[in-house]
């Protein structure tokens, strides 16, 4: 899963600074080959911590990927991320 730790940082900041988002955030991502993560997002001393809840990897963890992100405040997000690492961001 290594490709893509900063682009998921990229993400999560993206929805904090600029759309609002409210920590706790729950990211939640699906690769193509069946493979999936989840991670807990919190603030902590005006920090983002991340911590993995879960991990399967089927084959091996790479992209495409959909990727879903939810806030306490009922936001969400989704991202997917193409094979080239370009992503668009849908909130709803």
């Amino acid at each position: 899963m290594n490709f893509g730790r900063e682009l998921f940082a990229e993400v999560v900041a993206e929805l904090v600074e600029e759309r609002g988002f409210a920590p706790p955030l729950s990211m939640v991502g699906v690769a193509d080959d069946g493979s999936m993560f989840g991670v807990r997002f919190t603030r902590e001393a005006g920090q983002l911590r991340a911590q993995v809840l879960c991990q399967h990897v089927e084959i091996k963890f790479g992209l495409p990927m959909n990727v879903m992100i939810v806030d306490d405040a009922n936001k969400a997000a989704r991202v997917f991320i193409s094979t080239s690492g370009d992503r668009t961001m849908t909130v709803l």
